[in-house]
């Protein structure tokens, strides 16, 4: 069976990003090669274009493996995989490479097949560009490790028959609905933050996907599938805060436009010139401040932001440039929403392709 070098190194890299594992398995079957990861909350199939025949074998390689005997390869480079008594074996250039079968390997067992405590059920289809587009922004917001389990995920729901996503650390919080249809028997759900994360890196700008509940309860998964790819995930157990309750309302103050990334350096300069963790936002009648807290340093947004006297908020600094880096637009808006020490600063992207886009930070007590 002869594929390139090309198409094993992407569904490889696919395929131990989608799994967050070391190690994936080279797999020919029923005369298609495919790469599968597994691990203990996920597994993904990966297809790969490949021609000829060969008899049916299956081999580990791992991650290093892969990039010391792939990696100096150019992509372009035909490879052939031959069945092996110990697994399989690619023959490429000069270089004949065996990689030996994975122990306890059971190849009769489907790891997507729809569980006995309930059905598979389409909750919806969309495309890789659509689908990481939405999560970009709730992935970046979620926490990363946190003792608060149900944290460590983006929230999935159906909202008035669209998808809406969110993800919080608990000082910071990312909803975004309105780009993808949801169908109402879509049950809540929190997808981990390393399936969340990798969802661009997996699936193709162009690719259609098929996304599937399967089982129901403590057994609740998803299974994310195109043409080429099968990505079946479990859920974070637990139950996602009632963010709504802590949503900005519809009266801001201090509405401004500006540049996203001249926003995020200036807070950015000011945090390494200050040496401090937090900085202060003043919004003035002639602009917006971006000040050390003991006033040191400051750079200034010269904007229209309409409001009658000045006000300052105080927050974590890399938390700020982390929110304002989520937004996909080259412009932002910033407002605050409520007054003095319980206002909270709220960021929104301005003309971008996601309409219902919404993040916000609370304060901090300096």
């Amino acid at each position: 069976m002869k594929t390139t070098i090309g198409a094993l190194k992407r569904a490889i890299k696919k395929a131990l990003k989608a799994v967050d594992c070391a190690s994936c398995a080279i797999k020919v079957e029923s005369g298609a090669l495919s790469v599968i990861a597994m691990s203990a909350q996920a597994s993904v199939k990966i297809l790969v274009p490949a021609q000829g025949n060969a008899g049916d074998c299956c081999a580990v390689i791992g991650a290093k493996q892969a990039g010391a005997i792939l990696g100096s390869v150019l992509d372009c480079t035909e490879c052939t995989i031959e069945a092996i008594e110990q697994g399989a074996q690619l023959v490429f250039g000069g270089a004949r490479i065996k990689l030996m079968r994975p122990a306890g390997a059971n190849d009769g067992i489907d790891l997507f097949d729809a569980p006995a405590d309930g059905d598979k059920r389409v909750v919806f289809e969309t495309s890789g560009r659509d689908f990481a587009g939405l999560m970009a922004g709730p992935a970046q917001y979620a926490a990363k490790s946190d003792v608060r389990y149900y944290l460590v995920g983006v929230h999935a729901t159906c909202d008035a028959g669209a998808l809406r996503l969110t993800g919080s650390n608990g000082f910071m919080l990312c909803t975004a609905a309105g780009a993808i249809d949801a169908s109402a028997s879509m049950v809540d759900c929190i997808v981990p933050h390393t399936a969340a994360d990798s969802i661009g890196a997996v699936f193709g700008a162009d690719e259609r996907i098929t996304v599937c509940q399967l089982g129901k309860d403590a057994n609740l998964r998803l299974l994310m599938h195109s043409e080429t790819i099968q990505w079946n995930t479990a859920l974070v157990a637990g139950k996602f805060p009632d963010f709504r309750r802590v949503m900005p309302g519809p009266k801001r103050i201090g509405q401004c436009k500006l540049s996203r990334d001249a926003l995020s350096a200036a807070v950015s300069r000011v945090l390494a010139a200050s040496g401090d963790v937090f900085v202060a936002l003043h919004l003035t009648r002639k602009g917006l401040e971006v000040r050390s807290v003991d006033g040191e340093q400051c750079e200034v947004f010269a904007t229209d932001t309409s409001v009658d006297k000045d006000v300052r908020v105080t927050v974590t600094g890399q938390l700020l440039v982390q929110a304002i880096d989520a937004l996909e637009t080259p412009a932002v808006q910033l407002s605050l929403d409520g007054k003095d020490q319980h206002a909270k600063i709220v960021l929104n992207p301005v003309e971008g392709t996601v309409k219902d886009w919404l993040g916000f930070l609370m304060q901090a007590k300096v």
